[in-house]
């Protein structure tokens, strides 16, 4: 709920600057965090991981065919790993 709190501070309310860190709480991470706040950052969410910063990104995709999808019945998406959709 925390979290989601965040994000709603962060899209209502731009002039605050917040920032949302996800912390691993390894000791690399603790010094990282120290860091980070006295250095701007790009990005709303930011993870730290063993010490490493992390931040989600898009990048671009290529589509490498065309799938062909018969219309003669329903379609069930069943990804098989989380995140797969």
């Amino acid at each position: 709920a925390l979290w989601g709190f965040g994000r709603t501070t962060i899209n209502e309310e731009p002039a605050l600057h917040c920032k949302l860190v996800d912390c691993d709480g390894s000791p690399e991470a603790v010094r990282a965090l120290a860091t980070l706040l006295a250095t701007p950052v790009d990005g709303p969410e930011i993870a730290l991981r063993q010490g490493k910063l992390l931040a989600s990104r898009l990048l671009p995709w290529a589509r490498s065919g065309h799938l062909t999808v018969p219309r003669s019945a329903d379609y069930v998406l069943a990804p098989t790993e989380r995140g797969a959709i």
